[in-house]
């Protein structure tokens, strides 16, 4: 370490920075920039260290804490105690993982994102600096300082230890009088109330432009320096930030956004605070809203009107199937991309924006009917049919909820289908009437074999392959010691039908593929992968139909698979099975819920067996919706705080963990978690599942897939297989193994003294 001091310039306004980063790396290119700036830079490369340095200095300005999600506690009461000694410090927080969940922990801090760009930090250490030597300006420091005096009237936007507790929200670093100011920032004591001006700097972002504002919120187009990309950035104005229920209502908006994951709704990226100003970044949409349509005459084609349709009708089903409170679908937030329709994502944290079912659907046709082409296609005429209905929903065939107009949606579609039939079917005669009756007699059973298939389409097929990143941390596996779970991704959805019936083709394609993807133990009487029954469901599957009583299509979970095709599937993917730990973290996520959604039970929000001893085999209504299976993706309350969907129910699922059987401890075999739509209890998380052997193959056991590498680096399935491994052995050794490979178990962090807290208002206000 060298804590040397750089003897002070014009440049170096006498600032003293603390820099507190565990990786070497990290901690030498803040460093470089650092003394650059600063006359005293002091280097840790843990709390502890950064202990001993703190408690020599009289004088410190600025810190910088590069944090990791198992560190926090420790770094925040460090923090704390730093900010109750050094009344003008400023912090600025460094981190690796998604900081939305301890928004309401920081105090004002800078946020950067590792890896750290040095010319962001450089410009915000500048700024420091410039306050320090404004300070000493106004108000020359003596040579000894004994003990601080407080200051006798503090500024609204300081960042003591009392000012924040009193508050309970983040707030600026203390502005001055002298402050200079640049022409992209300026002087905080400039930095407006309410909107913001074009150019503006906040943190990693410049403003660009406005596309909304009120009087207390604002969104922008703004550009992220260090991706070079366009995001859209909303603020709360700063007038706010000293408002409890403001604050807290803004970042549970953020936070409630970021856990949405559906292929047609904007993505949340991250939250952040500077200067006082709160706000979060989402997915700035490559398209043109529906509002923008209309203005300009623009018009979609019968076939795009209809996808955007159906796209906000999935969206919908999705938001209320999640049980989120969220605004209309409207025009200004439909938005048209290509070949579908994206939306700007509607989640809220307010009461105040329920719309009523019927009202969604009259805004929803109001937004569509503008923009059609209005050349009475069959499909046009059909979808203003829908429309009209959706208009007029007080009337006997009126449209006044989403899963009616899906249903509407179907009809249509298979009304399609059919006059497609006879359109084909009248151009086939009339080719043929020359002909002699035999030939036409032919060419018309033909026609026929085509219209079977135009008429039984099935289902469509969704693009499931999605991945949720779960962040490295420590994690107290089965309510015991903590262990370290290394980041990883993981399936967002059960391994489907339709994705194992593409593994099955890839077999016919090489011959020589089951080979270099089972198992090196795999049993030799096992010559394929296909799951139980698979021959007869497949097909159920690609028509949308009812198999064993219950409606199955290629979006439904693969079933019937044992441990080698599950296994062998994910070699295939390139990916591997989760262990049992990482599964647990995925479902849990840090605060160890007994289920994804809390710690309460609810049969609503997942698909089990509950409910089938009450309704009984005879009567449709089943409580979670489903009688036996569901597809992946169609029950939204089922997901953790990772975004990970259907870990409490629908199928169980194999994981990569072998253990002793606990009735047989001479027996070692894998074990799957989750329950299924078979199971009435014991549906806790934590709860262990011993399979009989790793061939059971059974229709209420699954599986999903884990990956060590972003999805996005990785090849093509197939492509680059993994050399297969060993499972444990048939017979257990002496001492029973853990689980999973080993883990660490790590100490608790200290926890952070008790922040005080505020009663909230009766009504929190609505961010809109």
């Amino acid at each position: 370490m060298n804590n040397l001091p750089k003897s002070p310039t014009d440049s170096s306004p006498n600032l003293s920075v603390l820099i507190v980063e565990e990786d070497p790396a990290q901690r030498k290119s803040l460093e470089l920039p650092a003394r650059e700036i600063a006359s005293h830079v002091y280097l840790a490369g843990d709390i502890d260290t950064a202990w001993e340095i703190a408690n020599t200095l009289q004088e410190l300005h600025a810190v910088v804490l590069g944090v990791e999600e198992s560190s926090l506690s420790a770094a925040f009461q460090f923090r704390d105690i730093l900010l109750e000694h050094f009344e003008t410090l400023e912090g600025a927080l460094s981190a690796g993982f998604d900081m939305v969940p301890y928004f309401e922990q920081m105090r004002g801090e800078k946020l950067f994102h590792k890896p750290v760009d040095p010319e962001t930090f450089t410009a915000w250490l500048s700024k420091v600096g410039a306050r320090v030597a404004a300070r000493r300006q106004e108000t020359p420091a003596p040579e000894t300082v004994e003990e601080k005096a407080p200051p006798t009237e503090p500024e609204p936007p300081t960042s003591t230890l009392e000012d924040t507790a009193a508050a309970e929200i983040p707030a600026a670093p203390s502005p001055t009088a002298d402050e200079p100011a640049t022409e992209d920032s300026p002087r905080l004591e400039e930095l407006p109330e309410g909107a913001l001006e074009p150019g503006t700097l906040l943190g990693d972002y410049r403003l660009i432009s406005v596309i909304h504002a009120d009087d207390d919120i604002a969104i922008y187009e703004a550009e992220q320096i260090s991706m070079q990309r366009r995001v859209a950035l909303k603020t709360l104005f700063r007038k706010h930030r000293r408002d409890p229920a403001w604050v807290n209502a803004f970042a549970e908006e953020a936070r409630a956004r970021a856990l949405i994951s559906h292929q047609n709704i904007s993505l949340v990226y991250e939250a952040a605070q500077e200067r006082g100003v709160n706000f979060y970044t989402m997915e700035m949409i490559n398209g043109t809203s529906l509002k923008a349509m209309a203005e300009a005459d623009e018009k979609l084609d019968d076939e795009m009107a209809y996808e955007v349709l159906a796209s906000c009708a999935e969206v919908l089903r999705y938001l209320e199937g999640s049980g989120v409170r969220f605004r209309a679908l409207t025009a200004e937030g439909i938005f048209v991309t290509g070949e579908t329709a994206r939306i700007a994502n509607p989640v809220k944290n307010s009461a105040s924006v329920v719309t009523e079912p019927g009202e969604q659907m009259s805004i929803l046709a109001s937004a569509l009917r503008p923009v059609l082409q209005g050349k009475r296609t069959s499909l046009e005429k059909r979808i203003l049919d829908v429309l009209l209905r959706m208009e007029n929903n007080d009337r006997a065939d009126g449209i006044r909820d989403v899963n009616q107009l899906i249903e509407a949606l179907i009809r249509v579609e298979k009304a399609e289908a059919e006059s497609d039939y006879l359109a084909e079917l009248d151009r086939e005669k009339n080719r043929k009437a020359i002909k002699t009756g035999i030939i036409a007699g032919v060419a018309i059973l033909a026609t026929g074999l085509v219209a079977l298939k135009l008429l039984d389409k099935g289902p469509e097929v969704r693009n499931l392959n999605q991945m949720a990143l779960i962040p490295a941390g420590d994690f107290a596996y089965q309510d015991g010691d903590k262990v370290h779970v290394n980041e990883f991704w993981m399936g967002l959805y059960e391994v489907t039908i339709s994705q194992y019936a593409d593994f099955l083709e890839a077999f016919k394609a090489d011959p020589d593929l089951f080979k270099s993807v089972s198992h090196a133990e795999q049993p030799e009487a096992k010559k394929d992968h296909k799951p139980l029954n698979w021959d007869t469901y497949y097909e159920l599957a690609e028509k949308g139909s009812e198999y064993d009583g219950s409606y199955i299509d290629l979006n439904c979970p693969v079933m019937g698979v044992d441990w080698w095709d599950a296994y062998s599937y994910a070699a295939w993917r390139g990916h591997r099975l989760p262990t049992e730990i990482e599964w647990e973290r995925a479902g849990r996520a840090r605060d160890n819920k007994v289920f994804p959604w809390g710690d309460t039970l609810d049969l609503l929000k997942f698909n089990s067996g509950a409910d089938s001893t009450k309704n009984g085999d005879k009567e449709p209504g089943w409580q979670d919706g489903y009688r036996y299976w569901n597809p992946v993706d169609t029950i939204a309350t089922d997901v953790s705080d990772y975004t990970v969907v259907g870990m409490a129910g629908n199928v169980s699922e194999w994981t990569g963990s072998w253990d002793v059987h606990p009735d047989n401890p001479d027996k070692k075999v894998p074990y799957y978690r989750g329950a299924s739509y078979t199971t009435s209890k014991d549906f806790e998380l934590k709860n262990r599942r011993p399979s009989d052997s790793a061939d059971d193959r059974k229709l209420s056991i699954g599986f999903r897939t884990v990956s060590d590498k972003d999805p996005k680096d990785l090849p093509p399935p197939g492509s680059n297989l993994p050399a297969p491994s060993t499972p444990a052995p048939a017979t257990a050794p002496a001492a029973p193994p853990a689980p999973d490979a080993p883990a660490t178990p790590a100490p608790p962090a200290p926890e952070a003294p008790a922040k005080p807290t505020a009663d909230p208002p009766a009504a929190p206000p609505s961010v809109n």
